[in-house]
């Protein structure tokens, strides 16, 4: 019984340092802003400053993993897709860096794209598509045949598609409703 109460005791005091680390200063959002942009490529922070993408866009990362690397265009040399943010609207997108090229396309983040618009905040599922078959979709025709892999992206329970390149362009084909 005096184990109970001691760990009773405690909790108020583990509470409130819970508490306190999630009341976070502007400083320290800023540090952990700041980290996690460490985590994205160099290459493609680079790329993004370079064509001066960080005035109008920053990157996001309100979904795990916040960037991913895959053979997007079919070149055999790795690609990245990150997430971002843009800064006006606060609408999010997808930004894709083809690694050969450093070639940048902005998928939704206020342009339109797809089926989701302007604004993927709803998509809370996105990963690597492997290249290889594809199955039929919701009402869009025949599916694909993939020059690389694609980018799954998902609302869970709602709907899901596929955003792949067809040689010219990043093309959204619909999974599922």
């Amino acid at each position: 019984m005096k184990r109970l109460h001691r760990f009773l005791l405690l909790i108020p005091g583990l509470l409130g340092l819970a508490a306190g680390a999630l009341a976070a200063t502007p400083s320290e959002l800023a540090d952990r802003a700041w980290l996690q942009e460490q985590n994205i490529p160099r290459w493609v922070r680079d790329v993004f400053a370079a064509k001066k993408l960080d005035g109008k866009y920053e990157f996001s990362f309100h979904l795990n993993p916040f960037y991913l690397r895959g053979d997007f265009n079919g070149d055999r040399i790795p690609d990245v897709a990150v997430l971002v943010k843009e800064k006006k609207s606060g609408k999010s997108g997808i930004l894709i860096v083809h690694g050969t090229s450093k070639q940048s396309f902005i998928l939704g983040a206020g342009q339109g794209f797809g089926n989701s618009g302007d604004d993927f905040s709803g998509i809370n599922i996105w990963e690597v598509y492997l290249k290889g078959p594809v199955e039929r979709g919701v009402g869009m025709g025949p599916p694909p045949l993939l020059k690389g892999e694609a980018l799954w992206v998902e609302r869970a329970e709602a709907a899901s598609a596929l955003i792949y390149w067809d040689g010219k362009a990043y093309k959204w084909y619909q999974q599922g409703d």
